[in-house]
């Protein structure tokens, strides 16, 4: 998924579709990562992640789902902290994850999934 994403990427770089589509298979990757125990590789994967999820919402600051992509991959930092048996970087990487996700929900009008969403992060 991650190499089908990056040429996708590479094909049209101005597509915020292709660096979403990037950022959400490192994710995946990440998650994989973590799951088979190397918490230092699933946190490149995340920060990856996460640096695209923020250079997507910094070219579209109105994007909910930006933010709480964001805000999602700010919490598996923290799970990957924790993982690595690093209580105060999960802390941390928890709190910014709620910020984040309370920047959407706080908001007039905001979607119910969003507010769910903050809920699942507290």
């Amino acid at each position: 998924a991650r190499d089908l994403a990056l040429a996708l990427r590479k094909a049209d770089p101005s597509s915020a579709s292709a660096e979403r589509e990037l950022a959400l298979a490192r994710e995946c990757l990440g998650e994989a990562l973590l799951a088979v125990g190397d918490p230092a590789a699933a946190r490149t994967e995340f920060e990856a992640a996460n640096e695209l999820f923020g250079a997507l919402r910094a070219a579209d600051p109105a994007s909910a789902a930006a933010q709480l992509e964001l805000g999602r991959g700010l919490e598996r930092l923290g799970d990957t902290a924790r993982a690595a048996g690093n209580p105060a970087a999960a802390v941390s990487a928890y709190a910014e994850s709620v910020k984040a996700r309370e920047t959407v929900a706080g908001h007039d009008g905001a979607s119910a999934s969003a507010k769910r969403d903050l809920a699942l992060g507290l």
